[in-house]
């Protein structure tokens, strides 16, 4: 009875090393996963400095990226000189415009203005995420899904406005929500 016993405690001891080793392995790799996660996403990701540039912003975007003169790039609209420059890298295309001039409306009603006119595009379908900054909407050309978004961002007394940008061909959910989370980042 007493070997019995014996190798019953034997068995749970055994049991609950064993228990303790898995557990321990799988510590490790979860901890080592993260390590590779954080050290991709730094590869992955560079913060982009518009001082330079005349936009007083800097936000994330893909390593490797270049900036150059947007579309709307030095035009006088009546109301100052527009600053306009584009982050690119592949399929991710960032627009980034300010008025060089003191804002004149609230950051809320450059968003509601924003959205009145998605809404008003036959085009338009609905709203996929919205924030007080801005968001993103699904339309329909014919049929055809593609998306695209709206950001805002209020900054020593500007305001900074971000879309997608014209070096891009892909205009699926997922490039666009990638090019509107890193307008998120913007600071």
């Amino acid at each position: 009875m007493d070997v019995i016993y014996i190798f019953s405690n034997l068995e749970v001891s055994i049991s609950s090393q064993i228990f303790t080793m898995k557990r321990i392995v799988v510590t490790l790799g979860a901890a080592f996963s993260l390590i590779l996660l954080v050290s991709a996403m730094k590869s992955v990701a560079v913060t982009v400095d518009l001082y330079a540039k005349g936009i007083p912003i800097s936000v994330e975007a893909p390593n490797g990226s270049t900036i150059r003169s947007g579309l709307m790039d030095g035009m006088d609209m009546g109301n100052g000189k527009t600053l306009n420059w584009e982050i690119n890298k592949g399929e991710f295309s960032l627009d980034v415009s300010m008025q060089d001039e003191d804002i004149k409306q609230t950051k809320s009603e450059y968003v509601r203005y924003s959205k009145s006119v998605a809404q008003k595009d036959p085009s338009f379908v609905r709203f996929v995420e919205s924030d007080l900054n801005g968001f993103l909407v699904k339309l329909s050309f014919n049929g055809a899904i593609e998306y695209d978004f709206y950001h805002v961002v209020e900054k020593d007394k500007r305001a900074i406005e971000f879309s997608v940008g014209l070096g891009t061909s892909d205009y699926s959910l997922e490039n666009i929500r990638k090019i509107y989370h890193a307008a998120q980042t913007a600071h």
